[in-house]
């Protein structure tokens, strides 16, 4: 008798399946699959279920399958205008803007209370695992029909992206060039959340902490506050550097200084304990006692008489 896997799975599942028919186009055959697609870590951080492997496996795919797309579209172009291309469609950014239109993040399931994580590109990465489950429950032609379907047909104005500058870093420096600006980016304070390295990179125009932002990494940190320098810069186009509240800049640097001392702390009294254990276990010398010293003076009297 054939097991239903429909018995087995929850009411959320069952309205998982409803929701990625809709938007993959045809229903999934294994749904473990897409649940581990869907899956990140801050929700599960077993390898097995959630989506960091499918990632890797999808990744792989959506990068191989736009170069092709790209290589036939453009046959006159060099390797140079291909390869920027293909970033410019594969980047972090761009699949994660693709992710939040195709509605992935009502259904990927992650850490909520998380903030750093819901500025990330964690709907981005889920795409690519989702790509990744496509080929493992359908194989190679519905993961490429999928991409050129879904991802390159409507979601990526090619016209638009040949003349798009993802790299918003790049961007800030042109137009700090342009005004005469100093520029350095700087890494304010790193934490730990969700079990994971996080990083506060400050932008600092002339000197002046103007703009600050977090990331997984420092360069998607300097990423995002580049992005969000531009966006001010766009509001306000006879934008002046001024330096942010230093408040926070000051408790995050007093927080790290702390644990910094408190580290320190730990340190010193371990290694001071391990010195007081060290000298508590040391064997000392047994003083010789009189009575003993004048026995052994005797005997050895005695003896040279005997030799004599």
């Amino acid at each position: 008798m054939g097991l239903n896997i429909f018995q087995q799975l929850s009411k959320e599942d069952k309205a998982l399946i409803s929701i990625l028919k809709t938007i993959l186009g045809f229903k999934p055959k294994h749904i473990p699959f897409y649940i581990a697609a869907l899956t990140h870590r801050s929700a599960n951080d077993s390898i097995i279920t959630n989506n960091e492997r499918l990632e890797f496996l999808g990744d792989a795919f959506i990068g191989s399958i736009v170069g092709e797309y790209l290589f036939k579209k453009y046959p006159t172009q060099n390797e140079g205008f291909l390869t920027e291309m293909r970033s410019k469609i594969v980047s972090r950014q761009s699949l994660n803007d693709i992710a939040v239109k195709m509605g992935l993040p009502k259904i990927v399931r992650y850490n909520i209370q998380d903030k750093v994580l819901k500025r990330s590109h964690i709907f981005g990465n889920a795409l690519e695992a989702l790509v990744g489950a496509i080929y493992l429950d359908r194989g190679f032609d519905y993961t490429k029909k999928f991409i050129y379907q879904n991802l390159l047909s409507n979601y990526v104005d090619i016209d638009t992206l040949e003349v798009t500058d993802y790299n918003f870093k790049n961007k800030f420096y042109t137009w700090a060039q342009k005004h005469n600006y100093k520029v350095n980016y700087e890494t304010i304070h790193e934490s730990f959340q969700a079990g994971r390295k996080v990083f506060e990179v400050g932008l600092f125009i002339e000197d002046k902490l103007c703009f600050k932002t977090s990331g997984y990494s420092k360069k998607e940190a300097s990423q995002r506050v580049s992005s969000m320098a531009l966006e001010h810069i766009e509001t306000f186009p006879d934008y002046v550097p001024k330096a942010i509240s230093d408040d926070s800049l000051f408790e995050s640097k007093k927080a790290a200084n702390t644990s910094d001392r408190q580290s320190d702390l730990v340190t010193d009294t371990k290694q001071s304990s391990e010195i007081i254990a060290e000298q508590e276990n040391t064997t000392l010398p047994t003083p010789h006692n009189k009575e003993n010293n004048s026995e052994d003076i005797q005997i050895n009297q005695n003896t040279k008489k005997e030799e004599l």
